[in-house]
């Protein structure tokens, strides 16, 4: 490996210390982008995804779902979404995903 002065790095602390300047200038993180408003500055908005209502999910599973088609990775078959309790449908809507 190179150092920045284009000499060998000769041990392993030198090697390391490449590799982390590499890791460093390669990879950075985002920076936060402002919009600029005539009197104030103003963060971007993360679009929110509305909350989804029992009944869509019923529906979505009634209209969309094939009940004979095999499962995915997840290992849940069609015919097993159609025969969940309305329990479990409520409980689906109540799901959080956390970015």
């Amino acid at each position: 490996m190179r150092k920045r002065d284009r000499t060998w790095a000769r041990n392993i602390i030198e090697k390391a210390d490449v590799f982390a300047e590499h890791l460093e200038r390669t990879f950075r993180p985002n920076e936060e982008k402002t919009l600029v408003n005539s009197r104030r500055t103003v963060k971007p908005q993360i679009n929110r995804i509305p909350p989804i209502k029992p009944k869509e999910i019923l529906n979505e599973i009634k209209t969309n779902i094939d009940p004979k088609k095999s499962p995915g990775f997840d290992l849940i078959t069609g015919e097993i979404l159609r025969q969940l309790l309305k329990e479990a449908i409520v409980k689906l809507t109540s799901v959080q995903c956390r970015f």
